[in-house]
């Protein structure tokens, strides 16, 4: 293990600028890479590592899937850092070409449980018998859900001992006539829109509107051309930005692969042209060079399981580049977060339009 500790030190997260005192890899992935080492040859399929630490010392990896830009390109930076090449990082499993070689999964246990079920279910359908998955997890983010899908899909799980505050969790496929589970993606109907919403499992608030949202769809604004629904989910705050500004070109992005897909649905079942629909980091100027009129952003405030406001200023920095002069940014947020502050550091002015006892809508302008 010396020799992978050395090589584990040289990886990086992604963005670079978190906090300094965050690794790009956690002890649930020192107990998989522990493990792996007793099993050299297995074939392996690895699913939503975050930066690498999985990907890149594990041998015989036949894909690696995950939904993040941010990791996926984590991964591909970390895969230089340690001059390795590897197979390009694929957004979804049906982009595996084939399962029949996979002996071993490697499936690191993510935040949100719906997506956990949808991919394990994927895999049950999917998969030889006798194949094993492997769900690293720090064990205060290792809810008992994680034991009920693995059951109710593959048969008995078992865990490993813990080590640093990590375990694993096992499973083995000896169930059979396992099928696709119905209930994925939702179809779900939101008051003043007349067609329903697609939300694939790993979409922000994917069961319901949530309340943030909702007050924002009051507040979107009309007379822009070139509009960007920056952090878009489902595309419901792109949508009805079109439907109040039905001459503009609307473009969306979002760095889940889902919340991509779910877009390119729901944005076909309302227009007949096409939207861009950009799967990215924020609107990170290493990818994109447009420029938008008005740009619309409901940020979010943590990556996975670490809680911070790093990724909602990165995404303020990138609308301030992608915005024309003249263009406006339009940000929701809860009132405790204090965006009006930081925006005003970067755009040189920031206005609430609106409030209520959660939530606060500011605009910023860029001169």
């Amino acid at each position: 293990m010396d020799n992978i500790n050395t090589k584990l030190e040289k990886l990086e997260r992604n963005p670079k600028d978190l906090d300094p005192n965050l690794k790009a890899f956690d002890a649930a992935d020192e107990l998989v890479l522990e493990y792996l080492s007793d099993k050299p040859d297995s074939r392996v399929l690895v699913i939503e590592d975050r930066f690498g630490a999985i990907s890149l010392l594990t041998e015989n990896v036949s894909a690696i899937v995950t939904d993040s830009f941010i990791s996926r390109h984590g991964i591909e930076l970390n895969a230089k850092r340690l001059e390795k090449v590897i197979q390009p990082v694929k957004s979804c499993l049906e982009e595996v070409v084939s399962f029949e070689d996979i002996e071993l999964v490697i499936f690191k246990v993510p935040k949100n449980m719906s997506y956990f079920e949808d991919i394990i279910n994927f895999l049950a359908v999917n998969l030889r018998p006798g194949t094993e998955v492997i769900c690293p997890a720090m064990i205060k983010h290792l809810p008992k859900t994680v034991f009920e899908i693995l059951e109710n899909n593959f048969g008995k799980t078992w865990t490993s001992l813990a080590k640093k505050k990590a375990r694993l969790v096992f499973g083995k496929l000896e169930k059979s006539n396992i099928t696709r589970l119905e209930k994925y993606p939702l179809t779900l109907n939101f008051d003043g829109f007349v067609k329903p919403f697609v939300n694939h499992s790993n979409v922000f608030s994917r069961a319901k509107l949530d309340i943030g949202t909702r007050f924002f769809l009051e507040h979107i604004p009309a007379g822009f051309k070139n509009i960007l629904d920056l952090g878009c989910g489902n595309g419901l705050v792109g949508i009805k930005a079109k439907l109040v500004n039905p001459e503009s070109n609307v473009s969306f992005s979002d760095e889940s692969a889902m919340a991509v897909r779910s877009t390119n649905v729901n944005y076909r079942n309302y227009f007949a042209d096409e939207a861009e629909v950009f799967w990215t980091n924020c609107f990170d100027e290493e990818f994109h060079s447009e420029k938008f009129d008005l740009i619309l952003c409901n940020p979010p405030f943590h990556q996975q399981t670490i809680v911070g406001d790093f990724i909602a200023l990165e995404m303020f920095n990138d609308a301030y580049r992608s915005l024309e002069s003249g263009g406006l940014l339009r940000v929701i947020g809860n009132r405790h977060l204090n965006y009006h502050i930081k925006l005003k550091q970067i755009f040189g002015n920031s206005k609430t339009i609106a409030s209520n006892s959660k939530f606060v809508i500011v605009d910023c302008y860029k001169s």
